[in-house]
């Protein structure tokens, strides 16, 4: 059994992935005739089927498919002593599986997002197997630069092989996002997405007291209601121009109604 050698991928200590064919070759060319004999079995003592074909020169080929990615062993005899090397331990993994990675979540929809809101997706990679998710944000020309620009987000890693990528569109406009699992993008990537304005001013109504088209009193305190539901989020600006350079309002004050509407208070003070 000295004379004996296997040798193959399906003998290594690593590289052997569950359900894919694992090969070896047994060598006995030198040894004469005597039994071969191939015992295998998985860490929970299951025994694992190994075909062996000889070749009718001395060599023997031998294939298992592993249906576990846990260790497994095989002992390989010859006339009834175990032969060199042996037992060989061999640990199966799980292999690499990028198409079974899903990707979902409000920042990965096509349409909803918008600019300087965060927003978030999963990568739930609970079903692909062994490899590292890695993410890329760009956003076309024209939304942070002239050209096409990097965006930063978060990546964090939950409990259950899954993944949750925070992230804030910097402006309006389109970007793309792509996912990648163990070096090779997912066939759902990349992700073409559109940003809208931050806000609507179209959206944007007032009406009150202060905006009477007739007019309002010199020097009577006087007011107007700006509404912003549906609008979105930016900053209330107001601005009062007179006949002339001077001041024309004093005790202008703008008060956050908190229900997406803002009291605008002033007292006139030239005509």
């Amino acid at each position: 059994s000295l004379q004996v050698k296997a040798f193959g991928p399906g003998l290594e200590p690593v590289g052997c992935i569950v359900n894919k064919p694992a090969e070896f070759t047994i060598d006995a060319r030198g040894a004469g005739k005597a039994a071969l004999k191939i015992y295998a079995q998985d860490a929970e003592g299951t025994p694992i089927d190994i075909k062996v074909k000889d070749n009718g020169n001395g060599t023997f080929s031998c294939v298992y498919i592993p249906t576990k990615a846990i260790k497994h062993t095989i002992i390989i005899s010859w006339g009834g002593v175990n032969i060199p090397k042996g037992p060989f331990r061999v640990s199966v993994g799980e292999g690499s599986h990028p198409d079974k990675v899903k990707v979902y979540g409000p920042g990965v929809e096509k349409t909803g997002l918008k600019a300087n809101e965060p927003t978030y997706f999963t990568v739930d990679c609970s079903e692909a197997g062994q490899g590292d998710v890695s993410i890329g944000i760009k956003c076309a020309p024209g939304v942070v630069g002239p050209a096409e620009a990097d965006i930063d987000f978060d990546i964090i890693k939950n409990d259950n092989d899954t993944f949750t990528v925070k992230y804030t569109p910097p402006g309006p406009g389109r970007y793309t996002i792509m996912v990648l699992f163990a070096n090779q993008e997912i066939p759902t990537s990349p992700f073409h997405i559109k940003v809208d304005p931050s806000h609507d001013a179209s959206k944007v109504k007032a009406e009150g007291p202060g905006l009477n088209r007739t007019g309002v009193e010199v020097g009577k305190p006087t007011h107007f209601t700006v509404f912003t539901k549906g609008a979105g989020k930016a900053k209330l600006d107001v601005h009062f121009a007179g006949a002339t350079k001077d001041e024309v309002v004093r005790d202008f004050e703008i008060i956050d109604n908190h229900d997406y509407s803002y009291t605008v208070k002033y007292t006139a003070v030239q005509q």
